[in-house]
């Protein structure tokens, strides 16, 4: 899959409570070699006395040419964790099937 410039920056370029990316850099060539990115659908949380919010973070497109898959998904999680949410939400697809359960995925 490719993108113009534009489409790009509509899909990938951080917006606070929408999208979040990151990229690997080698750093002998400078070259971007991988993406990670996660979209933000927070959920309310009905009847509730303490929580009213539960922020959901949903893996959305992930490029792996240089780093392990499984890395940069361990990545992506301690980023989501440190950035305040509080579930990461990935589907069965692709070649994510290669580090779910390793990463401690459950189903549903």
């Amino acid at each position: 899959m490719e993108f113009d410039e534009e489409e790009f920056e509509h899909w990938f370029m951080p917006r606070e409570g929408v999208i979040n990316s990151y990229v690997v850099e080698d750093p002998e060539t400078h070259e971007i070699t991988d993406l990670i990115s996660f979209y933000t659908l927070p959920s309310s949380i009905l009847h509730h006395p303490k929580y009213k919010t539960l922020n959901a973070a949903y893996s959305w497109y992930n490029v792996s040419t240089k780093t392990p898959l499984k890395q940069l998904m361990n990545d992506a999680l301690i980023l989501a964790n440190n950035q305040g949410f509080d579930v990461f939400n990935c589907l069965e697809i692709h070649d994510n099937l290669d580090f779910l359960e390793e990463l401690k995925f459950g189903p549903g």
